[in-house]
C-alpha cells in the first residue's frame, strides 16, 4: 500500500492495450477516452464504473466502492489479496454520483423503432419466420442507428425510459464486435443535446425487458447476462419474461427488487455461475434458483469461450433448420 488513504479492492483500472481497452464516457460523451474498472479476469462491472481522462474538462470518476455502496451490493468486500487503488484526493468532487435517474424521451424510443440493424438481420438469419422477428423486435421495442446498429432500450416497469444502449452485432455469428470502431456507446451519450434527452442526463441502468413484468404479472422470470440473450430465448420459450442485465456484475439488490415475489431463474455465463449462486442467496425477496446447466455440461472449450445459453440456443436453431 502507498498511503494511508490507500485502501485494497479486488477490482483495478483496466490495462491500456490499444484504443479498444478505452471506451465512451458515461458523461463527456467523448470515445475512447474512458478506462473501466475491471476484475481479475478482465470483466467490467459496469460501464459507467470507471475514470475518464480528461481529469480537467470532465473530471468523471465513479470506484467501485461507490458502485457497490449506492447499490447495497453486499458482496464486495475489501481483500487484503487483492488489487490496490488509490483514490486521487485531487478528484474528490468526481468521486460522488448522484442516483437519481434521468429520462429519455419515449418519443425518441418510437421514431427510432426499426429492424435495420445487423442484429435483427442476424435473428431473421438464424429464425427463418419473420413473424417471431418481427414480434421479437415489438416487444422489446429494438431500434437502431443510421449505421445499423441496434439499440436495446431499458424500459423500467413504469415504462420510463431509462437508457438505450448501443451496440454492433456481425450479421453471419450473432457475436458483438468488439474492435477500436465499435464498442459500447449509449444514446444519452451519442445524441446529447437532442430533444428529449436531458442535458445533465444520469444514467441508472434498470433490467433489460423490465417493462414486460407489468405486461405479464403471473409469467416466471428468466434472467441472463446479455440482451441477445433475452431475445433469442423468449422466441423460444415465451412462458418466461427474459430479461437480462446487462453485465455479469449488474445483478445487486436494489436492480432485481423489481422481481419481488416472483418465481425467478437465474441463467449465468458459464463463468458466472459462483458469483450469481453467491448473489441470488440475498434475494429475500423472490423465489429465485440458479441454474446449474451450463455449469455441469459445459467442456473445457466452452469455458475458455465463455459460452452462454445463447450459443446453445444458436446450435438448436442451426439444428432444426438442416
Amino acid at each position: 500500500m502507498n498511503s494511508k488513504t490507500d485502501k485494497e479492492y479486488k477490482f483495478q483500472l483496466q490495462k491500456y492495450s490499444g484504443p479498444g481497452s478505452r471506451h465512451t464516457c458515461p458523461k463527456c460523451g467523448r470515445k475512447h477516452c474512458f478506462t473501466y474498472y475491471v476484475d481479475q479476469d478482465g470483466n467490467e462491472i459496469d460501464e459507467i464504473v470507471g475514470r475518464c481522462n480528461h481529469e480537467s474538462s470532465c473530471g468523471y470518476h465513479y470506484p467501485p466502492h461507490d458502485y457497490f455502496n449506492d447499490n447495497a451490493i453486499e458482496y464486495y468486500k475489501p481483500r487484503s489479496d487483492s488489487y490496490s487503488i488509490t483514490k486521487d484526493p485531487k478528484n474528490k468532487r468526481s468521486n460522488t454520483k448522484s442516483f437519481t435517474p434521468s429520462y429519455i424521451d419515449a418519443e425518441l424510443v418510437i421514431k427510432n423503432k426499426s429492424q435495420q440493424s445487423t442484429f435483427v438481420d442476424f435473428l431473421k438469419n438464424l429464425i427463418k419466420n419473420q413473424d417471431i422477428v418481427r414480434h421479437l423486435c415489438e416487444t422489446y421495442q429494438l431500434g437502431a442507428t443510421y449505421k445499423r446498429e441496434v439499440i436495446f432500450w431499458q424500459i423500467d416497469k413504469n415504462f420510463r425510459v431509462r437508457g438505450g444502449k448501443i451496440m454492433v452485432y456481425d450479421l453471419r455469428t450473432g457475436k458483438r464486435v468488439k474492435d477500436d470502431k465499435y464498442g459500447i456507446n449509449w444514446v444519452h451519450c451519442k445524441w446529447k443535446g437532442k430533444t428529449g434527452i436531458p442535458a445533465d442526463f444520469n444514467l441508472k441502468q434498470c433490467l433489460f425487458g423490465e417493462h414486460l413484468l407489468r405486461l405479464w404479472p403471473f409469467k416466471p422470470v428468466a434472467v441472463v447476462e446479455s440482451e441477445k440473450t433475452a431475445i433469442i430465448a423468449y422466441s423460444l420459450f415465451p412462458d418466461f419474461i427474459w430479461v437480462a442485465t446487462g453485465g455479469k456484475s449488474n445483478t445487486d439488490i436494489l436492480k432485481m427488487k423489481v422481481l419481488q415475489g416472483r418465481s425467478v431463474v437465474l441463467f449465468p455465463d458459464v463463468d458466472g455461475f459462483e458469483k450469481w449462486s453467491e448473489n441470488a442467496k440475498t434475494y429475500s425477496f423472490c423465489d429465485a434458483t440458479v441454474s446449474d446447466a451450463l455449469e455441469k455440461y459445459a467442456s473445457d472449450k466452452d469455458r475458455e469461450a465463455k459460452i452462454d445459453i445463447a450459443d446453445v440456443l444458436i446450435h438448436l436453431y442451426h439444428s432444426i433448420t438442416k
